[in-house]
């Protein structure tokens, strides 16, 4: 389960094409709405953009980070984050220097992480 947040709805729409079968995704386009999405369900990642209608997405980071096991965080961003924010989260993407499905492999990249170390040896 991914949470996308994104105020781009084309943007959205595409994301949510190319990762069907192996995610299911759910957009929301506002800090507003993730919030309240946030609430009432759990994702296993969040594909976060910082510049959003309402505010930046980086106000939602202390609020996923809380909970027994936080989702991973992809930013997906127009600019460059400073590094104190990209240590906070998995993985950075600068849409600038990175196509759509560059995204798609890095959330399967992250999504394998995680799960290799979720993974309790036998």
């Amino acid at each position: 389960r991914v949470l996308h947040v994104e105020d781009d709805q084309s943007l959205t729409e595409l994301v949510q094409t190319l990762l069907e079968g192996p995610a299911h995704v759910v957009a929301e386009h506002s800090i507003a709405a993730a919030r309240a999405r946030l609430e009432q369900e759990t994702f296993d990642m969040v594909i976060l953009d910082v510049a959003l209608g309402d505010g930046s997405g980086l106000d939602l980071l202390p609020s996923l980070q809380q909970g027994a096991i936080p989702p991973a965080v992809v930013l997906y961003t127009s600019t460059e984050p400073t590094q104190e924010v990209a240590a906070k989260v998995d993985q950075v993407i600068v849409k600038s220097r990175h196509s759509v499905s560059d995204l798609l492999t890095s959330v399967r990249g992250v999504s394998d992480a995680r799960s290799r170390r979720n993974v309790t040896p036998a």
